[in-house]
Protein backbone atom coordinates (compact mmCIF):
# COMPACT_ATOMS: atom_id res chain seq x y z
CA UNK A 1 0.00 0.00 0.00
CA UNK A 2 1.44 3.33 -0.92
CA UNK A 3 0.16 6.44 0.92
CA UNK A 4 -0.18 9.62 -0.95
CA UNK A 5 -1.37 13.08 0.04
CA UNK A 6 -1.23 16.38 -1.26
CA UNK A 7 1.46 18.36 -0.92
CA UNK A 8 -0.04 21.32 1.06
CA UNK A 9 -1.08 19.14 3.89
CA UNK A 10 1.72 17.19 4.47
CA UNK A 11 4.07 17.54 7.31
CA UNK A 12 7.08 15.57 5.44
CA UNK A 13 7.31 14.84 1.96
CA UNK A 14 9.69 11.86 0.49
CA UNK A 15 8.85 12.41 -2.75
CA UNK A 16 6.56 14.03 -5.07
CA UNK A 17 4.72 12.74 -7.47
CA UNK A 18 5.00 14.54 -11.43
CA UNK A 19 3.53 12.39 -13.56
CA UNK A 20 1.90 8.99 -13.76
CA UNK A 21 0.19 7.48 -17.26
CA UNK A 22 -1.37 3.48 -17.76
CA UNK A 23 -2.31 2.67 -21.35
CA UNK A 24 -2.79 -0.26 -23.26
CA UNK A 25 -1.23 -0.65 -26.49
CA UNK A 26 -1.22 -4.17 -27.95
CA UNK A 27 0.81 -7.49 -27.04
CA UNK A 28 2.68 -9.02 -29.73
CA UNK A 29 1.76 -10.73 -32.48
CA UNK A 30 1.77 -14.91 -32.28
CA UNK A 31 1.73 -17.40 -35.06
CA UNK A 32 -2.44 -17.51 -33.41
CA UNK A 33 -2.86 -13.87 -32.63
CA UNK A 34 -1.74 -11.48 -30.19
CA UNK A 35 -0.17 -13.72 -27.09
CA UNK A 36 0.51 -12.25 -23.83
CA UNK A 37 3.60 -11.84 -22.56
CA UNK A 38 6.04 -8.74 -21.42
CA UNK A 39 7.01 -8.13 -24.61
CA UNK A 40 6.08 -5.06 -26.60
CA UNK A 41 6.90 -3.73 -29.87
CA UNK A 42 9.82 -1.63 -29.26
CA UNK A 43 8.08 1.52 -31.69
CA UNK A 44 4.82 1.52 -30.03
CA UNK A 45 6.75 1.35 -26.29
CA UNK A 46 9.22 4.21 -27.49
CA UNK A 47 6.66 6.49 -28.48
CA UNK A 48 4.72 5.78 -25.05
CA UNK A 49 7.53 6.96 -23.14
CA UNK A 50 8.33 10.03 -25.54
CA UNK A 51 4.58 11.10 -25.16
CA UNK A 52 5.00 10.56 -21.65
CA UNK A 53 7.46 12.86 -21.28
CA UNK A 54 6.21 15.59 -23.97
CA UNK A 55 3.02 15.81 -21.64
CA UNK A 56 5.29 16.33 -18.25
CA UNK A 57 6.88 19.27 -20.17
CA UNK A 58 10.23 17.72 -18.53
CA UNK A 59 13.10 16.42 -20.99
CA UNK A 60 13.83 13.05 -20.06
CA UNK A 61 17.85 14.13 -20.16
CA UNK A 62 16.61 15.28 -16.12
CA UNK A 63 15.95 12.12 -15.07
CA UNK A 64 19.38 10.42 -13.18
CA UNK A 65 17.63 6.96 -12.92
CA UNK A 66 15.55 4.73 -14.20
CA UNK A 67 13.46 1.92 -12.06
CA UNK A 68 13.02 -0.70 -15.22
CA UNK A 69 10.80 -3.79 -14.70
CA UNK A 70 12.78 -6.36 -16.09
CA UNK A 71 10.57 -8.73 -16.05
CA UNK A 72 14.00 -11.51 -16.54
CA UNK A 73 12.58 -12.55 -20.50
CA UNK A 74 15.31 -11.50 -22.34
CA UNK A 75 13.61 -10.60 -25.50
CA UNK A 76 11.12 -8.11 -23.03
CA UNK A 77 14.45 -7.14 -21.39
CA UNK A 78 15.86 -6.11 -24.41
CA UNK A 79 12.91 -4.74 -25.86
CA UNK A 80 12.74 -2.24 -22.43
CA UNK A 81 16.46 -1.14 -22.56
CA UNK A 82 16.17 -0.15 -25.99
CA UNK A 83 13.38 1.80 -25.62
CA UNK A 84 15.00 3.45 -22.78
CA UNK A 85 17.99 4.31 -24.84
CA UNK A 86 16.27 5.49 -27.47
CA UNK A 87 14.09 7.91 -25.37
CA UNK A 88 16.72 8.88 -22.45
CA UNK A 89 20.24 8.62 -23.80
CA UNK A 90 20.60 10.64 -27.02
CA UNK A 91 21.52 13.54 -26.02
CA UNK A 92 22.78 12.87 -22.61
CA UNK A 93 25.64 14.25 -21.08
CA UNK A 94 25.79 12.21 -18.20
CA UNK A 95 25.18 8.36 -17.44
CA UNK A 96 21.69 6.76 -17.12
CA UNK A 97 21.43 4.86 -14.17
CA UNK A 98 18.89 1.76 -14.49
CA UNK A 99 17.85 -0.97 -11.86
CA UNK A 100 15.43 -3.30 -11.32
CA UNK A 101 14.22 -4.52 -7.62
CA UNK A 102 12.98 -7.83 -9.46
CA UNK A 103 17.11 -8.99 -8.76
CA UNK A 104 16.18 -8.25 -5.11
CA UNK A 105 13.06 -9.19 -4.11
CA UNK A 106 11.86 -11.64 -7.59
CA UNK A 107 8.42 -10.93 -9.77
CA UNK A 108 5.75 -9.32 -6.72
CA UNK A 109 3.18 -9.80 -9.56
CA UNK A 110 0.06 -7.33 -8.95
CA UNK A 111 2.40 -5.42 -6.81
CA UNK A 112 5.49 -4.61 -8.79
CA UNK A 113 4.56 -1.40 -9.45
CA UNK A 114 4.75 -0.37 -5.54
CA UNK A 115 7.83 -2.26 -4.94
CA UNK A 116 9.75 -0.35 -7.57
CA UNK A 117 8.17 2.45 -6.52
CA UNK A 118 9.14 1.70 -2.58
CA UNK A 119 12.99 1.11 -3.63
CA UNK A 120 12.91 4.84 -5.25
CA UNK A 121 11.24 6.33 -2.00
CA UNK A 122 13.84 4.75 0.24
CA UNK A 123 16.76 5.89 -2.52
CA UNK A 124 15.15 9.49 -1.80
CA UNK A 125 15.20 9.08 1.86
CA UNK A 126 19.05 7.19 2.00
CA UNK A 127 20.47 9.34 -0.65
CA UNK A 128 21.59 6.19 -2.42
CA UNK A 129 19.57 3.76 -4.64
CA UNK A 130 20.32 0.03 -4.01
CA UNK A 131 22.18 -1.83 -5.93
CA UNK A 132 20.78 -4.99 -8.42
CA UNK A 133 21.98 -8.50 -7.48
CA UNK A 134 23.65 -11.11 -9.86
CA UNK A 135 24.40 -9.04 -12.41
CA UNK A 136 28.11 -9.80 -13.25
CA UNK A 137 28.20 -8.96 -17.12
CA UNK A 138 25.19 -6.71 -17.78
CA UNK A 139 24.12 -7.44 -21.63
CA UNK A 140 26.04 -6.50 -24.76
CA UNK A 141 23.26 -6.11 -27.39
CA UNK A 142 22.12 -2.95 -25.85
CA UNK A 143 24.84 -0.76 -27.62
CA UNK A 144 23.92 2.58 -24.38
CA UNK A 145 25.19 -0.24 -21.90
CA UNK A 146 28.21 -1.15 -23.84
CA UNK A 147 29.44 2.05 -24.51
CA UNK A 148 28.53 3.92 -21.20
CA UNK A 149 25.52 6.06 -21.64
CA UNK A 150 23.67 3.69 -19.68
CA UNK A 151 24.65 1.47 -16.78
CA UNK A 152 23.45 -0.84 -14.45
CA UNK A 153 23.29 -0.18 -10.37
CA UNK A 154 25.28 -3.07 -9.00
CA UNK A 155 26.45 -1.58 -5.71
CA UNK A 156 24.06 0.72 -3.76
CA UNK A 157 24.90 4.53 -5.63
CA UNK A 158 24.18 7.86 -4.47
CA UNK A 159 22.07 10.07 -6.44
CA UNK A 160 21.03 13.45 -6.91
CA UNK A 161 17.45 12.95 -5.58
CA UNK A 162 16.22 14.35 -8.70
CA UNK A 163 14.17 13.11 -11.42
CA UNK A 164 13.75 9.38 -11.30
CA UNK A 165 11.30 6.98 -13.33
CA UNK A 166 9.40 3.78 -12.60
CA UNK A 167 8.58 1.74 -15.60
CA UNK A 168 5.88 -0.72 -15.24
CA UNK A 169 4.50 -3.77 -17.89
CA UNK A 170 1.65 -6.18 -17.74
CA UNK A 171 1.18 -9.35 -19.47
CA UNK A 172 -2.43 -8.10 -20.83
CA UNK A 173 -0.33 -5.49 -22.30
CA UNK A 174 -0.79 -2.22 -20.47
CA UNK A 175 2.06 -0.26 -20.29
CA UNK A 176 2.20 1.95 -17.24
CA UNK A 177 5.05 5.18 -16.05
CA UNK A 178 5.60 6.32 -13.16
CA UNK A 179 8.04 10.32 -12.83
CA UNK A 180 9.22 10.98 -9.40
CA UNK A 181 11.10 13.89 -8.20
CA UNK A 182 13.12 13.79 -4.68
CA UNK A 183 11.93 16.51 -2.28
CA UNK A 184 13.35 15.23 1.48
CA UNK A 185 14.70 18.38 3.21
CA UNK A 186 17.04 18.13 5.94
CA UNK A 187 15.48 20.03 9.28
CA UNK A 188 16.98 21.02 11.92
CA UNK A 189 16.12 19.51 15.46
CA UNK A 190 13.40 20.91 17.04
CA UNK A 191 13.20 21.01 20.60
CA UNK A 192 9.54 21.08 21.07
CA UNK A 193 8.95 18.15 18.35
CA UNK A 194 11.28 16.21 21.04
CA UNK A 195 9.80 17.67 24.02
CA UNK A 196 6.30 16.04 22.19
CA UNK A 197 7.90 12.76 21.55
CA UNK A 198 9.95 12.01 25.10
CA UNK A 199 8.30 14.33 27.68
CA UNK A 200 5.41 11.81 27.97
CA UNK A 201 8.74 9.35 29.51
CA UNK A 202 10.21 12.39 32.19
CA UNK A 203 7.99 10.06 35.11
CA UNK A 204 7.28 6.50 35.51
CA UNK A 205 3.90 5.51 33.83
CA UNK A 206 1.61 3.26 35.16
CA UNK A 207 1.44 0.07 33.38
CA UNK A 208 4.92 0.93 31.42
CA UNK A 209 7.04 -2.01 32.81
CA UNK A 210 10.21 -0.06 31.66
CA UNK A 211 11.74 3.10 31.45
CA UNK A 212 15.19 4.13 30.71
CA UNK A 213 17.59 6.26 28.35
CA UNK A 214 20.68 6.21 26.35
CA UNK A 215 23.28 8.43 25.22
CA UNK A 216 25.62 7.97 22.03
CA UNK A 217 28.82 9.28 20.82
CA UNK A 218 31.50 8.52 18.32
CA UNK A 219 34.69 7.27 19.62
CA UNK A 220 38.34 7.82 18.04
CA UNK A 221 37.55 4.76 15.33
CA UNK A 222 34.35 6.46 14.26
CA UNK A 223 32.44 3.53 15.61
CA UNK A 224 29.25 4.61 17.41
CA UNK A 225 29.64 3.82 21.44
CA UNK A 226 27.11 3.97 24.69
CA UNK A 227 28.72 6.43 27.11
CA UNK A 228 25.52 6.27 29.38
CA UNK A 229 23.16 3.71 29.92
CA UNK A 230 20.06 3.54 32.35
CA UNK A 231 17.39 1.47 32.58
CA UNK A 232 14.41 1.01 35.19
CA UNK A 233 11.83 -1.94 35.56
CA UNK A 234 8.70 -2.13 37.73
CA UNK A 235 5.29 -3.73 38.16
CA UNK A 236 2.50 -2.42 38.10
CA UNK A 237 -1.51 -2.81 39.33
CA UNK A 238 -4.16 -3.07 36.54
CA UNK A 239 -5.38 0.24 35.07
CA UNK A 240 -8.70 1.36 35.32
CA UNK A 241 -10.21 1.10 31.82
CA UNK A 242 -11.27 4.51 30.00
CA UNK A 243 -13.54 4.99 26.65
CA UNK A 244 -12.28 8.29 25.00
CA UNK A 245 -14.01 9.33 21.50
CA UNK A 246 -13.75 12.49 19.55
CA UNK A 247 -16.30 15.05 18.83
CA UNK A 248 -17.15 13.50 15.60
CA UNK A 249 -19.25 10.36 16.63
CA UNK A 250 -18.87 7.33 15.67
CA UNK A 251 -15.45 5.78 14.10
CA UNK A 252 -16.55 3.10 12.00
CA UNK A 253 -20.35 1.84 11.09
CA UNK A 254 -22.08 0.23 14.07
CA UNK A 255 -19.73 1.34 16.59
CA UNK A 256 -22.61 2.49 19.44
CA UNK A 257 -24.36 -0.76 18.99
CA UNK A 258 -20.97 -3.14 19.16
CA UNK A 259 -19.57 -1.38 22.07
CA UNK A 260 -23.21 -1.98 23.93
CA UNK A 261 -22.23 -5.28 24.25
CA UNK A 262 -19.53 -4.13 26.59
CA UNK A 263 -21.39 -4.10 30.23
CA UNK A 264 -19.10 -0.99 31.04
CA UNK A 265 -19.65 0.86 28.65
CA UNK A 266 -23.39 0.80 28.72
CA UNK A 267 -23.51 1.03 32.21
CA UNK A 268 -21.65 4.16 31.82
CA UNK A 269 -22.11 5.61 28.65
CA UNK A 270 -22.75 9.72 28.70
CA UNK A 271 -23.34 11.60 25.42
CA UNK A 272 -22.53 14.77 26.23
CA UNK A 273 -18.87 14.27 26.79
CA UNK A 274 -17.92 17.33 28.63
CA UNK A 275 -20.23 17.72 31.21
CA UNK A 276 -19.25 14.23 32.46
CA UNK A 277 -15.42 15.00 31.74
CA UNK A 278 -16.28 18.34 34.10
CA UNK A 279 -17.90 16.03 36.73
CA UNK A 280 -15.34 13.57 36.58
CA UNK A 281 -12.75 16.28 37.06
CA UNK A 282 -14.52 17.55 39.76
CA UNK A 283 -14.75 21.02 37.68
CA UNK A 284 -18.88 20.71 38.26
CA UNK A 285 -21.02 18.82 41.22
CA UNK A 286 -23.34 16.01 40.18
CA UNK A 287 -26.14 18.43 40.55
CA UNK A 288 -24.78 21.04 38.59
CA UNK A 289 -23.37 18.70 35.80
CA UNK A 290 -27.37 17.60 35.63
CA UNK A 291 -28.61 21.65 35.76
CA UNK A 292 -26.26 22.17 33.02
CA UNK A 293 -27.61 19.41 30.83
CA UNK A 294 -31.10 20.32 30.71
CA UNK A 295 -30.28 24.15 30.87
CA UNK A 296 -29.01 23.59 27.55
CA UNK A 297 -31.99 21.09 26.25
CA UNK A 298 -34.45 23.44 27.65
CA UNK A 299 -32.73 27.03 25.81
CA UNK A 300 -32.41 24.79 22.63
CA UNK A 301 -36.59 24.46 23.33
CA UNK A 302 -37.55 27.62 23.84
CA UNK A 303 -35.70 29.94 21.81
CA UNK A 304 -37.12 30.70 18.35
CA UNK A 305 -34.29 29.72 16.40
CA UNK A 306 -34.51 29.85 12.67
CA UNK A 307 -35.42 26.60 10.90
CA UNK A 308 -32.02 25.16 10.28
CA UNK A 309 -30.21 22.62 9.38
CA UNK A 310 -26.35 21.16 8.73
CA UNK A 311 -24.74 18.82 6.91
CA UNK A 312 -21.35 16.96 6.57
CA UNK A 313 -18.77 18.09 3.33
CA UNK A 314 -15.86 15.96 1.69
CA UNK A 315 -13.75 19.75 1.52
CA UNK A 316 -11.37 21.25 3.91
CA UNK A 317 -12.32 24.42 5.32
CA UNK A 318 -10.08 26.73 2.82
CA UNK A 319 -12.19 25.17 -0.22
CA UNK A 320 -15.66 24.71 1.29
CA UNK A 321 -15.81 28.58 2.69
CA UNK A 322 -14.71 30.03 -0.79
CA UNK A 323 -17.81 28.35 -2.26
CA UNK A 324 -20.55 29.11 0.37
CA UNK A 325 -23.42 31.33 0.04
CA UNK A 326 -23.81 33.75 2.15
CA UNK A 327 -26.23 32.31 4.11
CA UNK A 328 -24.26 29.30 4.85
CA UNK A 329 -21.43 28.76 7.58
CA UNK A 330 -18.59 26.12 7.66
CA UNK A 331 -19.20 25.55 11.15
CA UNK A 332 -16.62 22.71 12.33
CA UNK A 333 -13.18 22.17 10.53
CA UNK A 334 -13.13 18.65 10.73
CA UNK A 335 -10.15 17.83 8.95
CA UNK A 336 -7.95 18.53 5.41
CA UNK A 337 -10.58 17.14 3.57
CA UNK A 338 -13.70 17.23 6.24
CA UNK A 339 -16.12 20.14 7.28
CA UNK A 340 -19.40 20.72 8.73
CA UNK A 341 -21.71 22.97 7.34
CA UNK A 342 -24.18 24.97 9.57
CA UNK A 343 -27.32 27.60 8.34
CA UNK A 344 -31.16 28.07 7.24
CA UNK A 345 -32.47 24.49 6.41
CA UNK A 346 -33.83 25.95 2.91
CA UNK A 347 -30.69 27.22 1.54
CA UNK A 348 -28.21 24.41 3.35
CA UNK A 349 -30.36 21.99 1.08
CA UNK A 350 -29.82 23.74 -2.20
CA UNK A 351 -26.58 24.14 -1.35
CA UNK A 352 -25.83 20.23 -0.93
CA UNK A 353 -27.79 19.30 -3.44
CA UNK A 354 -25.48 21.54 -5.76
CA UNK A 355 -22.35 19.79 -4.16
CA UNK A 356 -23.86 16.44 -5.00
CA UNK A 357 -24.53 17.39 -8.66
CA UNK A 358 -20.67 18.72 -8.74
CA UNK A 359 -19.36 15.35 -7.57
CA UNK A 360 -18.39 16.59 -3.90
CA UNK A 361 -19.87 14.54 -0.71
CA UNK A 362 -22.40 16.41 0.84
CA UNK A 363 -24.82 14.63 3.55
CA UNK A 364 -27.47 16.77 6.08
CA UNK A 365 -26.74 15.66 9.46
CA UNK A 366 -29.68 15.16 12.13
CA UNK A 367 -29.18 18.66 14.64
CA UNK A 368 -33.02 18.57 15.55
CA UNK A 369 -33.49 21.41 12.92
CA UNK A 370 -31.07 23.89 14.91
CA UNK A 371 -28.11 25.83 12.99
CA UNK A 372 -25.61 24.91 15.37
CA UNK A 373 -22.05 26.53 15.64
CA UNK A 374 -23.23 29.75 13.48
CA UNK A 375 -24.18 33.17 13.79
CA UNK A 376 -28.00 32.38 13.68
CA UNK A 377 -27.82 31.14 17.28
CA UNK A 378 -25.79 33.16 19.05
CA UNK A 379 -26.66 35.05 21.98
Amino acid sequence: MLYLQKGRDALRVYGEVVKVKNRFISRIAGETGQVFGFNRDLNGFTLFLKQFYEEANVSPDEVEFVEAFGSASPDADKMELQAIEKVFCGNRTDTLLVGSVMSNVGYSDCASGITGITKVLLGYHKGEIAGNLHCEKPRQDVAALRDGRMQVVRDNQSIRCTYTAVNGLSLTGINSHILLHGHLKSRPIDPEELALLQNIHANNIPGHLGRGYIILDLDDERITRSIVEKAEYRDDAQRPLWFVYSGMGSQWPGMGAQLMRIPIFAAAIESVGELGCAYADGCLTAEEMILAAYSRGRVSLDTKFIRGAMAAVGLGYNNCSKICPPEIEVACHNGPESCTISGPADKLKEFVEKLTKDGVFAKEVPCSNIAYHSRYIAA
